[in-house]
């Protein structure tokens, strides 16, 4: 793993590092410096995997990106989309909880993907309320919006105890078999 960009405010992600005895290496991308070293791929070399917060974490609340006008204004500055494109575009991405319905990261997740190979090169852990169905048009549509691999879930009141699971399973895995180029 290279790094971990994250929408949650909280420091979940700190938390869990320090558990295991490493010194997370954390920003926001509210700081145009921090934002430049990950387009520009030098923060992944320091060391320890970064831990980008997108939208602002709880540390700093006036920054924290909440409401539609902060939303326009971080994403008017230009860098954070380059950010992102960059992300899409050049790296394998596994996103875990995040929904796809962010009208924002979507956009510029389509606008970045439709010019590259048809090729699936993204995972995503998707959460479905239990009973839903999941039908092979939704797959498709993953597939040819988001250029990923959609592995759905269930989630039942809540608990999203199938996705631990899951990511319990993925820890077992040797580095490396997941490849599909």
């Amino acid at each position: 793993m290279k790094g971990i960009v994250t929408l949650n405010y909280d420091n979940g992600h700190e938390i869990a590092y320090a558990s295991r005895g490493k010194n997370p290496n954390t920003g926001k991308a509210q700081d145009a410096s921090i934002l430049t070293r990950w387009a520009q791929n030098d923060a992944f070399k320091d060391g320890e995997v970064p831990i980008l917060h997108f939208h602002g974490d709880l540390s700093d609340p006036k920054q924290m990106i909440l409401t539609s006008s902060d939303y326009d204004r971080f994403y008017s500055q230009g860098l954070p989309e380059t950010v992102l494109a960059q992300l899409w575009r050049s790296h394998r991405l596994l996103a875990v909880g995040f929904g796809f319905s962010d009208p924002f990261l979507t956009r510029i997740a389509e606008g970045t993907l439709r010019s590259l190979p048809s090729n699936t090169r993204h995972f995503a852990l998707i959460g479905q309320d239990r009973g839903d169905s999941i039908s092979s048009l939704q797959r498709r549509i993953f597939a040819k919006k988001y250029k990923l691999t959609p592995v759905f879930y269930e989630v039942r009141e809540n608990d999203h105890s199938d996705l631990v699971a899951i990511l319990n399973a993925l820890q077992l895995v040797p580095i490396g078999s997941l490849q599909t180029d």
